[in-house]
């Protein structure tokens, strides 16, 4: 490609970043530039790779090397860092807003009054970017922690912008709308920032680490998958060349290196969801048994809450029977811990008759209950 065809890209770029803002997609802008598919000539290329950098950029300095990683972490990009530093120049120069530290490594940024523009996210893109920080957070990558954050404040500017607009339905949903939790709220257990990056980017790229976990050395973890339940995070993993799954709290990580230079492969039998399945860890209990006939006795309240909110398709309760006010409910569905656990939570409202070693195993965790209530 000559420098003719390089200043052409660069204008088109630059023309087109001005006309749709900086918030614009990468699909969007390969649309507007008549790219219809992913790239496949080396204009086309180019295009792509440089508005997918553009993308990396914040109101934050980074280094040339973040940039890098973080078009091969979150665009799928490959190429060396030189052409990154190359074309950021070429950005640079073309008149995009981009500034530079004078020393090295080199940071870059995008300039702060360019940031604050809005254009090309939509008010319900802008909606559903601040609900998914609020509720999604946890689930995601640390790779696009600083993606979400720049977003974000783009989402947030515009659906402050436009809160006073009679008609901006999306922009005043976020006064219309809680969500409260089921459960009693827990605070979010601290993760390192570093070892979460660190683990992001070996479960991407199948590399092993070593770490610090409560206190115990373990020289290497092979991570496979990250598992949320509730609040806290879990990395399923195995250690040094052993073939059993095991679980850690990513909390109870003191410090994680990447073992550079290795590559492991992930089993070929591996599926977290059959593990998950099959009882594997605390995440659901191992009984032998995939489904179970569940029948008990439940009062009033319990009925009418089960009749709105079924604990299955395949629920049945006898309305016509009522016994003491109580009525029998059956259902069909997996024996998993939350089972267990919504079970217990329910107190006196609730009796279970069968599965006989069921009822057993409850019997049992209420007389332990009781003796730490006994005067």
């Amino acid at each position: 490609m000559n420098q003719t065809d390089n200043n052409k890209i660069l204008i088109n770029l630059t023309n087109l970043t001005h006309s749709v803002g900086y918030g614009c997609s990468i699909v969007s802008i390969l649309s507007l530039s008549g790219i219809k598919a992913m790239p496949s000539s080396k204009k086309e290329t180019t295009i792509f790779r440089q508005w997918a950098m553009l993308h990396c950029l914040s109101a934050q300095y980074q280094e040339t090397q973040t940039i890098h990683q973080r078009l091969s972490n979150e665009h799928l990009i490959e190429v060396h860092e030189n052409t990154v530093l190359r074309d950021l120049k070429l950005l640079e120069s073309a008149g995009l807003p981009l500034e530079r530290t004078d020393t090295k490594p080199i940071n870059w940024r995008i300039k702060k009054e360019w940031q604050d523009k809005i254009g090309g996210m939509t008010d319900a893109e802008a909606l559903m970017i601040v609900l998914a920080a609020k509720h999604l957070q946890q689930a995601l990558p640390a790779t696009l922690t600083t993606t979400l954050q720049d977003l974000l404040v783009l989402a947030q500017k515009n659906l402050n912008a436009k809160h006073q607009q009679k008609d901006n339905h999306h922009a005043k949903w976020l006064d219309k709308i809680r969500v409260i939790p089921s459960q009693q709220p827990q605070l979010v257990p601290h993760i390192k920032a570093d070892i979460q990056a660190v683990l992001t980017e070996a479960l991407l790229n199948n590399q092993p680490v070593s770490a610090v976990y409560k206190g115990c050395e373990l020289a290497k973890l092979s991570p496979l998958a990250v598992i949320v339940r509730g609040h806290v995070l879990y990395l399923a993993a195995t250690r040094d060349d052993e073939t059993e799954v095991k679980h850690f709290a990513l909390h109870r990580f003191e410090s994680v290196k990447l073992l550079y230079g290795e590559v492991f492969n992930q089993p070929d039998n591996f599926d977290v969801d059959v593990l998950l399945a099959q009882g594997w860890g605390d995440f659901q209990e191992n009984i032998n048994q995939k489904m179970i006939r569940l029948e008990c006795w439940c009062d009033w309240d319990l009925k009418n809450h089960l009749v709105e909110l079924p604990l299955t398709k395949k629920q049945w309760i006898d309305f016509a029977n009522p016994a003491n006010g109580r009525y029998v409910l059956k259902a069909a569905l997996p024996y998993t811990w939350q089972l267990l656990q919504w079970l217990l939570s329910q107190g006196s409202k609730i009796e279970v008759i069968k599965p006989v070693w069921l009822r057993e195993k409850l019997h049992q965790e209420i007389q332990a209950m009781l003796k730490n209530y006994h005067t």
